[in-house]
């Protein structure tokens, strides 16, 4: 069984990275 809750966790982390080295 996947949780959808973890890849959803990865890729909130990784959009905030990227949107914070963009800024």
């Amino acid at each position: 069984d996947e949780m959808p809750s973890c890849q959803t966790y990865v890729l909130l982390n990784g959009i905030s990275r990227l949107w914070m080295f963009k800024r």
